[in-house]
């Protein structure tokens, strides 16, 4: 069970890598599941267990999530690596970090506009874009499926944790997500983990969270290796509800979000299309704003024509021809073509603007495309 692995550290038991990501002047550190069995970054891949596992061991290894409720495929992809769709997203993150903005008054940077801001991250993974965007001092809440919270979110939070009691810390336009830690690079940024599950509705997810911060301030009144988890209190029970409460966030009242590489099947582009336009109306109803989500994905369907070609700036929120384009597309293969994200928002209502498209450094012919997805008009 979930409770197992925090407590008798399973993710200890799977071969484990480090990778360092330099990121504005820091080192960001990423800890994956090794399952390739290349241990990352030659001086960074002594952590875990890699030392005690082989790559003769893969043949034999099963993921120790496989049973849990909620747990797929997909969900497998977010503890193995950083994918190509979110270093990009991470490299834009870092535009201008050097003092050096090239964007002007209409189109400030993505750093600019995340600085001092709560930033949720749909689909996290092992944190990256996440993490980075608390670097370059947003408030940001890194969401996924329990699995993935508990087995390398909060792992990653914790090792770019900033430990300089003298950092100079940048003024914030937001306040913080509750039980935030801060985040190296001396901007102001913190980040905190949460689940977050796209089939499930914001309230089931923020009761799933309160499960959670329960069942590790039980492990830490245990014997947990020195595991430092946070919203664990002083260990007693006598805070429990309280301390649990303060440390669950609501998704609801986030400022932008971020997603990276976190629709690459097609079943999952309308659980996540649902939950980012149901984020954006409670944005409007809730706290008066609109809510951009700023999306990058690699188009895995086909090389060169099918992926990006066929998308252009004249598909309008609402259009009925974009819905008909995705209805008639759904039917093909398991990986999804970005004309088919970018229609699924459309027949939701929402814009949508280019902001890159890159060629893909791994696999020639294809591309990572950077979207930002604005909100539906008023009901």
């Amino acid at each position: 069970s979930p409770s197992q692995r925090a407590g008798e550290g399973d993710m200890a038991e799977c071969r484990l890598a480090t990778d360092v990501f330099p990121f504005c002047g820091v080192n960001l550190r990423i800890v994956r599941r090794d399952i390739s069995g290349d241990g990352g970054d030659a001086e960074d891949a002594s952590t875990g267990a890699a030392s005690n596992q082989s790559a003769d061991d893969d043949d034999d290894w099963m993921d120790p999530n496989f049973f849990d409720e909620g747990y797929s495929v997909a969900a497998t992809t977010g503890f193995c690596r950083v994918w190509e769709g979110a270093e990009v997203l991470t490299r834009l993150l870092e535009e201008g970090c050097d003092g050096d903005d090239d964007s002007d008054a209409s189109t400030p940077s993505l750093r600019s506009r995340v600085a001092g801001k709560r930033v949720l991250e749909l689909g996290s993974g092992v944190g990256l874009c996440g993490i980075a965007a608390a670097s370059a001092g947003a408030h940001v809440m890194c969401t996924d499926l329990e699995a993935v919270v508990e087995g390398v979110l909060y792992r990653n939070i914790g090792e770019n944790t900033s430990t300089d009691d003298g950092e100079v810390q940048a003024a914030s336009s937001s306040r913080p997500w509750s039980a935030g830690e801060r985040i190296k690079g001396g901007n102001g940024g913190t980040c905190v983990a949460q689940v977050l599950d796209w089939t499930k509705s914001i309230d089931d997810a923020m009761v799933a969270q309160g499960r959670l911060c329960r069942r590790r301030r039980v492990l830490s009144r245990e014997d947990t290796g020195g595991a430092r988890w946070p919203c664990i209190g002083d260990g007693t029970a006598a805070d429990d509800d309280d301390v649990v409460a303060s440390c669950v966030n609501d998704p609801r009242d986030c400022e932008l979000v971020m997603a990276a590489e976190c629709l690459w099947l097609r079943e999952l582009v309308d659980p996540f299309c649902n939950t980012v336009t149901s984020l954006m109306r409670a944005a409007r109803e809730r706290n008066g704003i609109e809510l951009p989500c700023v999306l990058s994905f690699r188009d895995r369907s086909s090389k060169d024509g099918g992926g990006h070609a066929e998308v252009t700036d004249d598909v309008s929120p609402g259009d009925a021809s974009a819905a008909a384009l995705s209805s008639s597309s759904r039917g093909g293969g398991a990986f999804v073509p970005v004309r088919d994200v970018v229609a699924a928002f459309a027949e939701r209502g929402c814009g949508w603007r280019t902001v890159r498209v890159s060629p893909s450094t791994e696999d020639a012919g294809y591309h990572v495309h950077v979207f930002e997805i604005t909100p539906p008009p008023p009901r």
